[in-house]
């Protein structure tokens, strides 16, 4: 692959860190409410069943009620291969100021595939409230400073992140009330990232990789006490891939997703 080398990723974030808390950098400091909802957004994207999140922050409440989608829709452009780590590229992992928000069973699952990883950085939070049963998060917050998993322009723990991190270039996402899952940049990573990667030719590999996350979110959705439509989704990408292999019906990129 074609991706950029260590020296120039280096570089790149050399001069990033260099301008931190300029321009670009303070449109996407994210406040921790808006991190919390946009991890309960992927599961409400897949969910079966409606289901409410509250919780407070410095004195501040917010609730808010998610509810599943009519219908879901698997893109043929899920059917393509990338690989950040092949590229070397690493901008989304320190471009962005955010919050590396675990589920307690999934910082346990990181913490004990990562033995060697430190993970000091993280605090509970507690006071998340799922249908009213209580739910703790861990938390670490790098909205002005580099996650402290990146080295070396690397993550150290890329099978067992954060569900935010392990999506893109993923994209599950709402439109009228039908869920898409497809997979094309973000735009913030083609506009202001320049994202370096390319989409390849869909592998085995890459639909076992794709399988692995929506199952991810399935243990997010169980532990959170919600039904989701992970199983039937999954059911849907290996059908679909069956045709591709066998070539009986072709891919279609034209599609609007």
């Amino acid at each position: 692959m074609n991706g950029l080398n260590k020296e120039e990723i280096f570089q790149q974030q050399t001069q990033y860190l260099s301008e931190y808390g300029k321009t670009w950098t303070q449109k996407t400091k994210h406040k921790l409410e808006r991190c919390i909802d946009y991890l309960f957004e992927y599961l409400s994207d897949v969910s079966k069943e409606p289901f409410t999140v509250s919780f407070s922050i410095k004195g501040k409440k917010y609730n808010k009620t998610f509810t599943p989608p009519i219908s879901i829709k698997v893109s043929d452009k899920l059917f393509q291969s990338y690989s950040c780590i092949d590229y070397g590229c690493s901008k989304c992992c320190w471009y962005v100021g955010y919050y590396n928000i675990f589920t307690y069973n999934q910082f346990s699952d990181s913490v004990l595939k990562y033995k060697d990883e430190k993970y000091d950085k993280y605090v509970e939070f507690a006071s998340v409230f799922v249908n009213s049963s209580p739910k703790q998060l861990m938390i670490q917050d790098h909205t002005n400073s580099i996650c402290s998993h990146m080295r070396e322009q690397k993550c150290m723990i890329h099978e067992e992140n954060p569900i935010h991190c392990a999506f893109p270039l993923m994209r599950v996402y709402r439109v009228k009330g039908t869920t898409m899952i497809t997979r094309v940049p973000f735009g913030r990573n083609s506009r202001y990232m320049k994202c370096p990667v390319k989409f390849e030719e869909c592998t085995q590999e890459s639909v076992d990789f794709s399988i692995y996350l929506l199952k991810r979110l399935e243990k997010f959705g169980n532990e959170m006490g919600i039904r989701t439509r992970v199983p039937e989704i999954i059911e849907q990408i290996e059908n679909r891939w069956l045709e591709i292999k066998c070539k009986t019906k072709p891919l279609d990129f034209k599609q609007n997703i």
